[in-house]
């Protein structure tokens, strides 16, 4: 199995272009899946996503950590990026939309 795990925010940024922020959000990449841990705390995600060239639209699952912000708050801006519903996965609840 491969497995690839890619930091798309967090609160430093090595890359020029990229941008940091207090929050978290870990695209994770293994054989046919593809599951984004935490969306960050705003649009740094998103952001980040494109400069990384990450496909947002290659989404199979959304899990939040839990509820905090600075881990829920990118999503809107990163479901702005695709063009599909997707599956959320959340501690003792799951949804779709």
């Amino acid at each position: 199995m491969h497995v690839r795990l890619s930091t798309i925010a967090e609160n430093s940024a090595s890359w020029l272009g990229l941008l940091a922020e207090w929050g978290l959000s870990i695209l994770v990449e293994a054989d046919d899946a593809s599951i984004l841990v935490d969306t960050g705390r705003s649009c740094v995600a998103a952001h980040n996503a494109r400069i990384m060239k990450l496909d947002p639209g290659k989404i199979d699952k959304i899990m939040f950590s839990h509820g905090h912000e600075d881990h829920t708050g990118g999503l809107v801006d990163l479901l702005k990026l695709r063009d599909k519903g997707i599956v959320f996965h959340a501690p003792h609840s799951s949804m779709l939309l």
